[in-house]
């Protein structure tokens, strides 16, 4: 019983870590994708920047300051705005 016990044990911490494991592949897989995406971007556009759900700015967007001839603070800011 005890081994049975151990051997349940074993199981779901193996399930549990390959799913972290994957999760974690796939974060690190996303991330790359839209870094990728932005060096694409940089190359063929004005400015880049990203915004959140909300569409606020996101990061620092110099470019975008500059473009708008700005020293305001834009991080932040609502994009409609």
């Amino acid at each position: 019983e005890i081994y049975g016990c151990l051997l349940a044990f074993v199981l779901i911490i193996d399930v549990m870590m390959r799913a972290r494991v994957q999760a974690c592949l796939q974060s690190a897989d996303a991330e790359w994708m839209v870094s990728s995406f932005r060096r694409v971007l940089r190359g063929v556009c004005d400015c880049e920047f990203l915004l959140d759900h909300n569409l606020k700015i996101q990061g620092n967007p110099e470019c975008l300051q500059h473009m708008l001839m700005s020293d305001e603070k834009l991080q932040g800011m609502e994009f409609t705005q």
